[in-house]
C-alpha cells in the first residue's frame, strides 16, 4: 500500500475535522526571548533537525516548547502576539539559577 500524499490526507481528514472537531486554546507557560538579528534557530526533535529558521524580521521571538525535546522555534512578532499572552514573568538571567 502506497503512503498517502498530503493532498489525500487533507481530503480525508478536513471534512472530519470540520464536522466533529472543536477549537481549543493552548494553556501553560513557555520560555520566550527576543531573537538576535540574523540568528539561526534550529528545531530539533529526537536528535533530528526539522527546521532551520533565520531571524530576519525585527521583533521575532524564540520560543522553547514544553515537550520532551524542549525544541526551539521562531515566531515573527505578529504570530507571537496572536498566539501568546505577553503579560509574562521575567526570569533570572539563568533559567536553572540556584
Amino acid at each position: 500500500m502506497a503512503t498517502p500524499t498530503q493532498q489525500q490526507m487533507c481530503e480525508h481528514f478536513i471534512p472530519i475535522l470540520k464536522e466533529k472537531g472543536i477549537r481549543i486554546t493552548k494553556k501553560g507557560l513557555r520560555l520566550a526571548r527576543p531573537a538576535r538579528p540574523g540568528e539561526e534557530v534550529l528545531t530539533i526533535v529526537n536528535g533530528e533537525v526539522l527546521t532551520r529558521t533565520r531571524a530576519d524580521v525585527p521583533g521575532s521571538m524564540v520560543i522553547r516548547q514544553e515537550s520532551a525535546d524542549h525544541e526551539f522555534y521562531l515566531l515573527d512578532p505578529d504570530k507571537f502576539a496572536k498566539n501568546y499572552d505577553t503579560a509574562g514573568l521575567l526570569l533570572a538571567s539563568r533559567v536553572n539559577a540556584p
